[in-house]
């Protein structure tokens, strides 16, 4: 578990100039659209780089998030 997040993954753990990289993502799992209830598609996955994240050394998060559509 990350960050307290259950179902996190890390999927790799860079360190450079004194900057911690840390990639993750989610598992796929069915998602419903908020608005219709209908079971969404999977479109891929988009990079959100998250940074401010606390720590004891500079921390960046990036989030291979997946991308979603309902037809």
């Amino acid at each position: 578990m990350l960050l307290g997040l259950d179902g996190v993954h890390v999927e790799h753990v860079d360190r450079r100039d004194g900057l911690l990289v840390v990639t993750v993502s989610t598992p796929a799992a069915p998602i419903g659209c908020a608005s219709c209830g209908v079971v969404a598609t999977g479109r891929g996955r988009r990079r959100r780089l998250l940074h401010d994240v606390p720590g004891t050394t500079r921390v960046r998060i990036v989030w291979a998030a997946t991308r979603v559509a309902v037809r």
